[in-house]
């Protein structure tokens, strides 16, 4: 699943598998220029009316990623799991 010395999944991964086992709840959006390196043999999770904006990496090769409702993962960050993001929170 996933290349040799590298820490996102493959194409095929992320196209065809991880749509069905990630969570992305209504009106939750991930902007276009975010890198997601979600495995699916770990859970990822992100709330309702959520937003991942441009340049942020959310990477959950060592653990769970869970983020809440009304969330705002600001531009560039980098979230590496295992983590749990409450609902109403803004990294800027």
């Amino acid at each position: 699943m996933v290349p040799k010395n590298q820490a996102k999944p493959r194409k095929w991964v992320s196209w065809f598998v991880n749509p069905f086992v990630h969570t992305k709840l209504s009106g939750a959006t991930i902007c276009k220029s975010v890198r997601l390196d979600v495995l699916p043999n770990r859970k990822f999770h992100l709330g309702k009316n959520s937003t991942i904006e441009d340049f942020s990496v959310v990477n959950n090769g060592v653990g769970d990623v869970y983020i809440g409702n009304r969330t705002r993962i600001g531009l560039g960050n980098t979230i590496i799991g295992p983590v749990m993001i409450e609902d109403d929170v803004i990294f800027a």
